[in-house]
């Protein structure tokens, strides 16, 4: 006991202070964990845990380890006994309360999975800001868990772009795929997406009953035999349709449906959207100027999406400039289009990560030279391919979709998996807002280290993936409403109404969520989750930010008519990377 009380005494400032008698307390109910180390002469303390039970919550008072002896993962083995008991007793959460300005303190307990849940003030004496930590325990539960944690305090897999659409055709689409129709390429497009599995196509009951009604007595329709490949959704039932007819009517053809003058045509046309609605599918896919038109209207009172092919295929601004720069060992790395003769590098590449043949032409389009529906890239080593990217189009505007793959085995597959994530955010303009999903092969250690500092975290429904949001601009007390009303659109992220003081950069800012709760995430964090976007709140002086080798230079970033700069705590940030 004497060793507990002498070690915790030893650093009042960060664990406050208890009297002998409290821990006899505490150690008498069970609740005072202790280290040892045994060298088989004796057992020497190395660390204790102090906590109170109050059902269904834990709280811990202390946790300390002397400092020869840190860096031993003893302060995570002493929660880990802790968080095991409390679930086999079926608590619920344990809660910690964390002077903000504790930097090592508060990564510590990041790392165990304790989010911070509010910011309150401590006592007066010091004047400090205390953040209020949660972590929840596996416990099964009369109430869901909340689903918030450290790894992801965003919440980014609430987002809907996890899911993949399914998308209804029309028959205009099915016509373009002949090939001598002017459209081809556009329709070709449509079907390589849903290959790269950016999304999913059905056809509507109706497409089939439009072809027969059209057929030529005694021929057989090719067109009809390929529609049937394809899965289908049946038309709304009568009641329904002849609910959804006049309002469709009224809104694609406003002046025929005034008339009562509707063809069978323009009927059929409406039973595509129509089964589309019924079916709760996100749209319908249409080359018709008609209901192109009106696809704000349609997606306004039905949630229902037209959705024109050309959307399917790559922008030509997004194919960016060939990039060549030297690495730290002085070898040349080169990001350019890949092209046919290099299909067999990928393959080899893709391959030694364990990626089957059909994976690789289906997700990574390894075999797919001018396929208009994704880009492209080959990191080149000295000439020889080291790193691949795929991007497929994006059809929901601001989300990217990525494959990126590296060679671990070359000695600057750091510095190439850096390359190819720039030119991944390189899609996002500056000014803009992006979501971006980056999946990679399950043997990708160093694709992954590279990617945590870029903000990147991990998903936790689809395992291989990684996923981000980026926005390219800086947030001051003069644009901040307008820049965090770009950031809700987009990513659903909600920002104080009014930016907060700044104290220093480990202070918690508040966040909604998109699934609506709010956390707290440091600034520090919250600017390298979202980088480059810079938070310039008000009093904060300036922010020094360091960059590639060759371009090593100071960024100024000034909220006021301030002259000086302030060097905040040396870290690896994330703008590191993104700024260059």
């Amino acid at each position: 006991m004497g060793e507990v009380v002498q070690a915790a005494d030893s650093d009042r400032d960060a664990l406050g202070f208890f009297s002998r008698s409290v821990y006899a307390d505490f150690c008498r109910k069970g609740q005072l964990f202790v280290a040892v180390e045994s060298d088989g002469q004796g057992e020497t303390y190395v660390g204790h845990l102090l906590f109170d039970l109050r059902f269904p919550k834990a709280h811990v008072r202390q946790i300390y380890v002397p400092k020869g002896n840190r860096s031993r993962n003893i302060g995570r083995a002493l929660l880990d006994a802790l968080k095991k008991m409390l679930t086999e007793a079926q608590f619920i959460a344990i809660h910690a309360r964390v002077a903000e300005d504790l930097k090592d303190a508060n990564f510590f307990w990041e790392a165990q999975g304790f989010y911070a849940q509010r910011v309150e003030p401590g006592g007066a004496s010091r004047n400090r800001m205390i953040v209020v930590r949660a972590h929840e325990l596996d416990t099964p539960q009369l109430f869901a868990p909340s689903g918030i944690n450290a790894v992801d305090p965003l919440g980014l897999d609430t987002l809907e772009s996890g899911g993949k659409p399914l998308y209804l055709l029309d028959l205009n689409v099915l016509f373009d795929l002949g090939p001598r129709r002017p459209r081809n390429e556009l329709a070709m497009s449509v079907f390589r997406a849903e290959r790269m599995r950016t999304c999913s196509l059905a056809i509507s009951s109706e497409i089939e009953t439009e072809l027969r009604r059209t057929a030529h007595e005694g021929k057989t329709d090719p067109m009809l035999s390929f529609a049937g490949t394809l899965a289908k959704f049946s038309t709304p039932p009568d009641s329904e349709w002849r609910r959804l007819l006049p309002v469709l009517a009224a809104i694609v053809f406003p002046q025929r449906h005034a008339s009562g003058s509707l063809s069978e045509n323009d009927r059929s046309d409406l039973r595509h959207l129509a089964t589309a609605i019924h079916h709760g599918l996100p749209g319908l896919i249409t080359s018709d100027g008609r209901i192109l038109e009106r696809a704000p209207d349609l997606r306004r009172q039905f949630g229902v999406d037209a959705i024109s092919p050309e959307l399917f295929r790559v922008e030509p601004d997004h194919t960016a400039s060939p990039v060549v720069h030297k690495a730290h060992s002085e070898d040349i790395i080169e990001v350019q289009p890949a092209s046919s003769s290099d299909a067999t590098a990928i393959r080899s590449l893709l391959t030694n990560l364990d990626l089957d043949t059909a994976t690789q032409v289906n997700e990574w389009a390894a075999t797919e030279t001018g396929n208009s529906a994704c880009l492209r890239h080959v990191a080149r080593c000295n000439g020889v391919v080291a790193g691949y990217l795929v991007m497929p189009t994006s059809i929901r505007g601001q989300e990217i979709r990525a494959f990126a793959a590296v060679s671990e085995e070359q000695r600057d597959a750091y510095e190439i998996a850096q390359t190819l994530l720039r030119h991944v955010l390189s899609i996002v303009k500056p000014g803009g807002v992006g979501r971006v999903r980056l999946s990679c092969p399950p043997r990708q250690a160093t694709l992954r280290e590279v990617a945590a500092t870029f903000g990147y975290v991990a998903s936790s429904s689809t395992s291989d993936d990684l996923q981000k949001i980026v926005a390219k601009w800086r947030m001051t007390e003069q644009n901040w409403n307008v820049g965090r009303k770009s950031l809700e659109a987009v990513s659903k992220l909600g920002l104080p109404d009014t930016p907060p003081p700044f104290r220093h950069v480990d202070q918690q800012i508040s966040v909604i969520r998109p699934d609506g709760q709010k956390v707290l995430v440091p600034l520090f964090k919250l600017e390298s989750l979202l980088a480059p976007m810079l938070i310039c709140l008000p009093g904060r002086e300036g922010v020094m930010v360091p960059l590639r080798k060759q371009l090593f230079r100071v960024i100024k970033v000034v909220n006021t008519n301030l002259a000086s700069m302030r060097l905040a705590k040396p870290r690896a940030s994330s703008h590191a990377q993104l700024m260059s």
